[in-house]
């Protein structure tokens, strides 16, 4: 191909999977992946953001922690309500981590076919490869690294609904 010839398009249908049933696969492929973390124990840091969660009065503590001078007020805030909700069972933080990576997978599928409509297999690759991609094991087993997870959910899933929004 020359430079100044334009790449191949898609001439697939843009629709074959719907958008619904698609976030439902690559959500259910991310929990398949992740089964195994399920079961998994509280390692390193865990404990003591453990700790620092069983110690919070309310969600206005997540506004004043700080860790290793960080502050990262949603975070503290999602170990609060984790704790709340889980208590000491380490499944929970598990699931909550699967479930944002899941939900971070989702996003990208989205923000890469609202950025690049006529190309659906390109969001397919993009999402393939987030999920899969064995980096994101840290962010799911090690509870601590929630950060990056939370992150990506946030960051893909402002830019799919201002993509949405602005058109």
């Amino acid at each position: 191909m020359g430079l100044d010839e334009q790449p191949p398009r898609w001439t697939g249908d843009r629709e074959a999977i719907s958008t619904p049933l698609a976030c439902g696969l690559l959500a259910l492929l991310v929990l398949l992946l992740n089964l195994n973390t399920l079961g998994a124990f509280f390692v390193g840091d865990d404990y003591d953001f453990l700790l620092r969660a069983a110690r919070m009065d309310g969600l206005g503590d997540a506004l004043r922690l700080t860790f290793w001078g960080e502050w990262e007020p949603a975070w503290w805030a999602s170990w609060y309500l984790d704790f709340k909700l889980w208590g000491a069972e380490p499944l929970g933080y598990h699931l909550t981590n699967t479930l944002l990576l899941a939900l971070a997978v989702v996003a990208l599928f989205g923000l890469v076919r609202e950025t690049w409509p006529e190309s659906p297999p390109a969001a397919w690759a993009a999402a393939l490869l987030f999920a899969t991609h064995p980096l994101h094991d840290e962010a799911v087993v090690y509870l601590a690294a929630r950060g990056h997870v939370m992150a990506a959910a946030l960051g893909d899933g402002y830019e799919v609904i201002e993509e949405g929004l602005n058109g």
